[in-house]
Order: structure tokens, then C-alpha cells, then sequence
């Protein structure tokens, strides 16, 4: 059965109605997202933590788009400027997601897989993850609870056969398949 839960009000300033929020929750929890880990450091502390909000926002420059809930920890590290790392996990890295997702806070994250400092700029990466991009922030814009970093790709790393973690509907899920570099399984 399709339905109209409800409209959003037409003006910019107007607050959403508490069916909307939740009917667009619940939406978007069918969507499935591959499971990152935005990582940074300032001030000689790490920070991480599990997103699915992570997309390629241009190929030239080469740039990602993170968004950050303003109540993350690592929300007050990037808004000060620093660089971060996105880190593409691999379906056998759910004890990361999981840690860098809530489970654990802190430095604590960083006690589950194995992380490596990038050479040139320090930034925490993931070295068994699927892929990594080191990115040096340069926009931002903040819209309700969250905010919009673009960071443009100074560094890449990737690793061998293509088999991503996915989060749909609150689990994490992985193909049964691995797909090569080459596309085929």
C-alpha cells in the first residue's frame, strides 16, 4: 500500500513535522550504503567514526563529500580544517563499523584493525581497508543536525578484490560473491 505520510511545509524556516522525519527515516533505511570510516587526527589525538553518507562529489578535482552529525566527536576536528581519511570497508571488517560506530569511543577505536599513518600528511588510514583516500578539507556547509564537508583527494590506496560491506535497513550485509579489479566474479 502506498500512502502520503505527510508534506513538508513550504517554508524554508519551518519545522518538519515529526511524521516526516520518521516516514523519511524509514525511507531511507531501505537505501543501501556502502560502510566508511572517516578518520582524522588534531592535535596528536585520533578520531573516527562509521558513515554511510560518503560519495564522490567530483572527478576533477578529485573530491569526496563526508556529512557529520554536529554531535560527533570528529565533527569539531574537521570543522577546525583538519585533513581526514575516507576508508571503504571490506565485508569482513564489521568489527570495525561496529567499533568506530558506537561501540567503542576514542582512541579505543583504533584497538580494532589495522591502522597506518599517511606518510605525507599523518592522517589515520585503514591498511586492510577496500579503499582509502586521504582528503584535505576545502567547503563546508552546515544544514540542520548535519554538516557538508568536501574534501579534495590528495592520496589513494586500494586493495586487492572488490568486496564491499553494505548497511541496509540497520544490519550490515556483504555479497557472496568478490568481484576482481577487472569486474568479473
Amino acid at each position: 500500500m502506498n500512502a502520503i505520510i505527510s508534506t513538508r511545509p513550504a517554508e524554508e524556516d519551518a519545522p518538519v513535522s515529526q511524521s516526516v522525519a520518521e516516514a523519511t527515516k524509514m525511507v531511507m533505511r531501505r537505501a543501501a550504503k556502502s560502510v566508511w570510516i572517516i578518520a582524522s587526527c588534531h592535535e596528536g589525538k585520533r578520531f573516527a567514526m562509521a558513515a554511510t553518507a560518503v560519495d564522490v562529489f567530483s572527478l576533477d578535482p578529485p573530491s569526496m563529500l563526508i556529512c557529520v552529525n554536529h554531535g560527533a566527536s570528529l565533527h569539531p576536528v574537521l570543522s577546525s580544517g583538519a585533513n581526514f581519511s575516507v576508508n571503504l570497508l571490506g565485508a569482513e571488517q564489521e568489527e570495525i563499523a561496529q567499533a568506530c560506530g558506537g561501540r567503542l569511543r576514542g582512541e579505543d577505536r583504533f584497538s580494532v584493525g589495522t591502522w597506518i599513518a599517511d606518510p605525507e600528511t599523518g592522517v589515520p588510514l585503514l591498511a586492510d581497508a577496500q579503499g582509502s583516500m586521504v582528503c584535505v578539507k576545502r567547503r563546508t556547509l552546515s544544514h540542520g543536525t548535519h554538516e557538508l564537508f568536501v574534501g579534495d583527494v590528495l592520496n589513494v590506496r586500494e586493495s586487492g578484490a572488490i568486496q564491499p560491506m553494505i548497511y541496509v535497513n540497520g544490519r550490515y550485509y556483504t555479497f557472496r560473491s568478490r568481484i576482481d579489479v577487472a569486474g568479473s566474479t
